[in-house]
């Protein structure tokens, strides 16, 4: 929560889909969620991956690899967005 991702993600979503959607616009493998959350979505595109799902966004996300400062508090991010949509803990 204190990076700030209800801004975009809380309630029902708003600027991006909410965490709990069961759709995942680039997919759901832990691999693409690290590298979509320390990019963003303007560099994660440049390196190539595109949309795999259509959801309602109003604009990109910001990078957060300078933010989350080790790969581990990354990992744990993930760890609490697996913990918040039960399809994802299916993979």
């Amino acid at each position: 929560m204190s990076l700030d991702c209800s801004s975009g993600h809380g309630g029902g979503g708003g600027m991006a889909a909410p965490l709990t959607n069961p759709i995942w616009i680039y997919g759901n493998d832990d691999d693409t969620l690290f590298r979509l959350i320390a990019l963003g979505t303007v560099e994660f595109q440049k390196q190539g991956y595109s949309r795999k799902g259509s959801e309602f966004v109003v604009g990109p996300m910001p990078p957060f690899g300078e933010t989350i400062q080790t790969d581990d508090d990354l990992w744990k991010v993930i760890a609490w967005i697996r913990s918040v949509n039960p399809p994802l803990q299916r993979r």
